[in-house]
């Protein structure tokens, strides 16, 4: 079994009544009634042209990629820090 890798688009829209239409894109996440966004994980192979697509849809005000794994990885590759070695006026 192989697992696909997946990003994470976060898709602005002007009317929440069409979201339905992005499920054949990839696995909506979480929709917000509110503030008109939906979180989406298509697979990163086909990542440049879904988000073309989904940005040509009449419905959609803007898309982003989701920038969640390079905050990740450059917290991991942060240098450790004894913190009780720190001085206060150092934070």
């Amino acid at each position: 079994m192989n697992i696909e890798s997946r990003s994470c688009l976060i898709v602005f829209i002007k009317s929440i009544n069409k979201f339905k239409s992005l499920y054949k894109y990839g696995m909506v996440y979480y929709v917000s009634k509110s503030n008109n966004y939906v979180i989406m994980y298509v697979n990163t192979d086909n990542l440049d042209e879904i988000k073309h697509s989904i940005s040509q849809l009449n419905f959609v005000s803007s898309v982003t990629i989701s920038s969640y794994k390079k905050i990740y990885n450059q917290l991991s590759m942060k240098d450790k820090v004894d913190v009780s070695l720190k001085k206060a006026d150092e934070y």
